[in-house]
């Protein structure tokens, strides 16, 4: 004999939501979807709003983005990404989106109900990478989307390239690992100059980083907004004479009356350094100090037996004498 069924508490609003019920997926952040590079195409981006009931503080804003499955195994599938609005980094995310399809962010915020409605009206397709993560905290897994590339902005699927390597099973070693981990070399696009930097600490939960860049500078950066550093995107190696030669000059910056700065190229400091004369002053400089201003011509080889002497924090230089040659 089956079990007799009884009526819940929500029964009636339960009922009544049936018909969205039954044409729900299963699944809206799962693994519907074969981690790897693909083809695919905006369906729908719009506002929506995440009631927590029992922590009312913790509803959110979310603007939800689906997505249609255009190649590699997962081809007609549906994947489905949110972006959380309850914090900065959640609009910032947003606008990065909104960017890589194609449109700058309004500078009015009313304006952007209707941006997400013609951004879904043209159905834009894209080269993304997803990527399955597990939350440390409770094990959880689910997929980030990375958008690699605008391929159009409405119409048809663009043809297939035999070259392309950006199907699953293709050559993905130019793209990012969408699971990001401290000490991964990264890029950042900030108003259109790209930063590298490395990754100090994931918050996996949040789908965001915190990134110490080349320059020092230390930002949390959303998942969405980073780029593996490529070979052709890396930092060149540094110039080792335009290294010296500004040390050179910082050390020395008492007897330069010259601004010389870190982005300046090794000829164009050893053109400001040929307006002085530092010959008399050979005898203070350190031995690589030496080197460098020689190799240049900057002053002339020392003598075989010439003393040097070790370069201190309290040395005190002379003004150097400024020739002909100095600017003024």
């Amino acid at each position: 004999m089956g079990k007799t069924k009884t009526k819940g508490e929500f029964a009636n609003r339960l009922n009544a939501s049936r018909e969205m019920y039954d044409s729900s997926s299963d699944n809206f952040f799962g693994n519907t979807v074969s981690d790897g590079v693909m083809q695919m195409q905006l369906q729908s981006f719009k506002f929506g709003e995440y009631i927590n009931t029992q922590d009312p503080e913790k509803s959110s804003l979310v603007v939800d983005h689906e997505w249609l499955i255009l190649s590699g195994e997962s081809e007609s599938e549906t994947l489905r990404q949110r972006i959380w609005l309850n914090n900065e980094n959640g609009w910032t995310q947003l606008k990065a989106t909104i960017k890589t399809l194609g449109h700058e962010a309004p500078a009015d915020i009313d304006d952007l109900e209707e941006l997400l409605a013609d951004i879904s009206q043209e159905a834009p397709i894209v080269k993304g990478q997803v990527k399955t993560n597990v939350s440390e905290k409770n094990g959880k897994s689910y997929q980030n989307l990375n958008i690699k590339q605008l391929l159009e902005s409405a119409g048809s699927m663009p043809e297939d390239d035999p070259d392309d390597a950006s199907t699953n099973g293709g050559d993905q070693s130019d793209l990012v690992d969408g699971e990001w981990a401290e000490g991964d070399r990264v890029v950042v696009d900030f108003d259109g100059t790209d930063y590298a930097g490395e990754i100090s600490s994931v918050d996996a939960d949040n789908e965001e980083a915190e990134v110490s860049f080349d320059d020092d500078s230390v930002e949390t950066v959303a998942f969405s907004d980073l780029s593996a550093e490529e070979g052709d995107t890396a930092a060149e190696e540094p110039d080792e004479d335009q290294v010296a030669l500004f040390a050179f000059c910082s050390a020395w910056k008492d007897s330069i009356d010259t601004d010389v700065t870190d982005d300046m190229t090794a000829d164009e400091i050893v053109q400001i350094l040929k307006g002085y004369e530092f010959d008399d002053q050979v005898s203070e400089m350190t031995k690589d100090e030496i080197e460098i201003l020689t190799k240049f011509k900057i002053i002339k080889p020392p003598k075989a037996k010439a003393a040097v002497k070790a370069k201190t924090n309290g040395k005190k230089a002379a003004k150097g004498k400024k020739t002909k040659r100095g600017r003024k």
